[in-house]
């Protein structure tokens, strides 16, 4: 989506979401025709998003595994069984108070009370302030269940990659005489508990429109102060003054990151994996490392060897490889997931080359 349908989205959610933190002496998982909900004090019975399951099966203790073979089994009142005997030994052993966020009448997570948000909404706001000021442009947003995505490209930046007479006779999809690689950052959050907010640089392709991301600059775990029992409600005060310090170190990280130094280097460590080739014979073997990694199917393992094969026996070809067959995958979380795959080994080819 384009950031002004993310904003609209963003903006949307925030006006139904609901949240409170609760006694688990007083959450109840409630079977409803066949359907565990929870029954929130004082909000109602509400379904959960799949990570809002995964999160209450965390946070009482239930093999995730199990838990879901009962829903899959039809096994509803049995799960609200489990899931109520756990949530009053959490309140008995004196780890009583979770915080629930729901949207959209579902709850969306599962947290613990110290968990600090980040509001996707300000982020975005944030994102695109800065972008203008670095005259970026936004290449691509997303917004799944458990994180939102801002890919961010620089323009006056772009280089392009120069090829050998061979390594043009090995691309065999495109025209590499203007291979344009245009770098930028991703920014990217979880209101859910889905993993820390992150700054990373990003170098996208416009010839084949993959993308590649880099290790990350900033980790910030979100874990605040304990928040009492009832309906949390933020005024603009309060979120300005807990989170002046964050928001501020987010915004120089997004300033270093575009310095033209940084992004610069990443076109360079791309141009460098072309001199790294993989002999031919062990390409069966470094696909199938890949395949471990990121457990991939066949299918996808099938469809990464010709994406490979495209690009020619290197590095930089698998590598390539790997961000185009992150475009075959629909949830974002899945695409980002390949493409900071592909960033490890773009910074460290013998992560994989040398297994």
């Amino acid at each position: 989506m384009d950031i002004v349908s993310l904003a609209q989205e963003l903006e949307r959610l925030r006006s139904t979401a609901v949240d409170a933190v609760v006694s688990t002496k007083e959450l109840k998982a409630v079977p409803e025709a066949g359907v565990l909900t929870i029954e929130v004090p004082d909000l109602g019975n509400y379904p959960l998003t799949r990570w809002g399951h995964e999160q209450l099966a965390e946070k009482t203790g239930i093999p995730f595994r199990y838990y879901n073979a009962m829903l899959d089994s039809g096994l509803t009142e049995l799960a609200a069984s489990n899931v109520n005997a756990w949530l009053q030994k959490r309140d008995q052993d004196g780890n009583g108070k979770l915080l629930i966020r729901t949207v959209d009448k579902k709850v969306r997570a599962v947290l613990s009370n110290r968990y600090r948000v980040l509001d996707n909404y300000d982020l975005a706001m944030l994102a695109m302030e800065r972008a203008k000021e670095h005259e970026a442009v936004i290449q691509r947003a997303d917004l799944t269940d458990q994180r939102m995505y801002v890919k961010l490209v620089v323009p006056k930046y772009k280089e392009y990659l120069e090829f050998t007479p061979e390594e043009k006779a090995a691309h065999t999809w495109h025209s590499a005489a203007d291979d344009e690689v245009i770098p930028g950052l991703v920014i990217s959050n979880s209101e859910v508990g889905s993993g820390a907010f992150r700054v990373e640089p990003f170098l996208f392709r416009s010839a084949c429109v993959n993308g590649v991301i880099l290790e990350s600059t900033l980790y910030q775990i979100h874990l605040g102060r304990e928040l009492d029992l009832g309906k949390v409600i933020f005024t603009d005060d309060t979120r300005r003054l807990e989170d002046q310090l964050i928001w501020s170190k987010v915004r120089d990280v997004i300033d270093a990151t575009f310095n033209p130094e940084v992004l610069r280097a990443i076109v360079d460590k791309l141009r460098a994996t072309k001199g790294i080739l993989i002999p031919e014979e062990r390409i069966p073997s470094v696909v199938d490392t890949v395949v471990k990694d990121t457990q991939l199917s066949k299918e996808k393992r099938d469809a990464l060897l010709t994406y490979f094969g495209r690009e020619g026996n290197s590095v930089f070809g698998l590598v390539n490889g790997i961000t185009r067959l992150a475009q075959d995958f629909e949830n974002a979380d899945d695409q980002v997931a390949l493409e900071r795959y592909a960033g490890k080994i773009l910074a460290e080819p013998m992560l994989v080359v040398g297994r």
